[in-house]
């Protein structure tokens, strides 16, 4: 079922704007989340590797 309404010009220049402004805040959003998941990303890698670059130690039962 569709529904037509006329809207008069201002309040449809009113609801463009706020999904446009809607849509700019989405994408900076999710650009954000991304950079932060990046930088988790490469926190994560680095600290595995100095995990592997690191000396053996002997695991006893007193450890």
């Amino acid at each position: 079922m569709n529904v037509f309404l006329d809207i008069p010009e201002d309040l449809k220049l009113k609801f463009r704007q706020d999904i446009d402004s809607s849509a700019v805040e989405c994408f900076l959003d999710l650009a954000r989340q991304d950079c932060q998941r990046k930088q988790a990303q490469a926190k994560l890698e680095n600290l595995l590797q100095v995990g592997v670059d690191s000396e053996v130690e002997s695991v006893t039962a007193d450890y």
